[in-house]
């Protein structure tokens, strides 16, 4: 095992810009080399599966994996025997994180202060890793400014839901409704509606909505719209096809219907949204 060594801010960071892109693949015979840091940093896994050796523990890391780590923590990362991991990574200075952080969220307690790293980690979903990616478009081509640093930080802030007070965090829900909340994230489920909802949930659409509603303050139309509305948003963004072949392919009977919900969700519309997110993507 080598040597710890510290990074330092001064090598990949200046004043005008603030935070540091990279991405490596790193293969199973690199070696160890635990290091530590003078800036905060976060890192997510774009493939494979390993260990992340941290502060004395062995953490297991796989796709879609992502981590805040303090500027007081020494890790390094191991692949698994015979396979490698793919790693993008932000760095940015710990007075950046901790004066957006205070500022958006006065009297809540900052996840990089907690010491347990298992309380710094969050496997993403589906839609969290696409709203991830597109959060990190600036960065990964180079655009490192104050303004790209804190906007990215804030996505991250939403994505990852922080800044919720520990007594705000809803109870957790039963296994069959927990079931059904993931499983009509699917196109093949949403297109049903509501009532593939309460068929996932194995129990009737009254008792469920009922549960829904104590425990989460949603209602069973809310959900299925939130899973059509992020499928949609992704086609949107990742192809060329027709508004309403989209529009019904997310389940959408009534392209007015969905132009009204669609921009009840996200402030704009359909076609104003895609010409948006797709000038971002195709920027230099």
């Amino acid at each position: 095992m080598k040597t710890m060594r510290q990074l330092k801010a001064r090598d990949y960071m200046s004043p005008l810009r603030p935070a540091h892109f990279g991405q490596i693949r790193l293969e199973t015979d690199r070696g160890i080399t635990l290091h530590t840091h003078n800036y905060h940093e976060l890192f997510w896994i774009t493939e494979g599966r390993g260990l992340h050796l941290i502060n004395g523990a062995r953490r297991p890391l796989r796709e879609k994996c992502l981590v805040l780590i303090r500027s007081a923590d020494v890790h390094d990362f191991v692949p698994d025997p015979g396979r490698f991991l793919g790693i993008a990574n932000v760095a940015f200075s710990t007075g950046t994180w901790r004066r957006l952080f205070e500022r958006c969220f006065p009297g809540i307690t900052d996840p990089m202060s907690l010491p347990h790293v298992r309380d710094r980690e969050f496997l993403l979903d589906d839609s969290q890793w696409a709203d991830l990616q597109l959060a990190s478009v600036d960065l990964a081509a180079g655009r490192r400014g104050i303004f790209e640093t804190e906007l990215f930080l804030l996505n991250l802030f939403k994505i990852l839901g922080l800044g919720k007070p520990l007594a705000a965090e809803a109870p957790p829900l039963p296994e069959w409704l927990e079931r059904a909340v993931r499983e009509i994230r699917q196109p093949a489920h949403f297109i049903g509606g509501t009532p593939a909802f309460a068929r996932l949930a194995g129990r009737s659409g009254e008792h469920v909505a009922r549960v829904l509603k104590r425990l989460r303050g949603l209602t069973p139309t809310d959900l299925v719209n939130e899973a059509r509305l992020d499928y949609a948003a992704h086609r949107l963004i990742s192809t060329h096809d027709k508004i309403l072949d989209i529009a019904l392919d997310s389940g959408f009977k009534n392209l007015g219907h969905f132009y009204k919900v669609f921009e009840g969700k996200f402030r704009t519309s359909p076609r104003r949204y895609r010409l948006h997110h797709q000038k971002i993507i195709k920027s230099p």
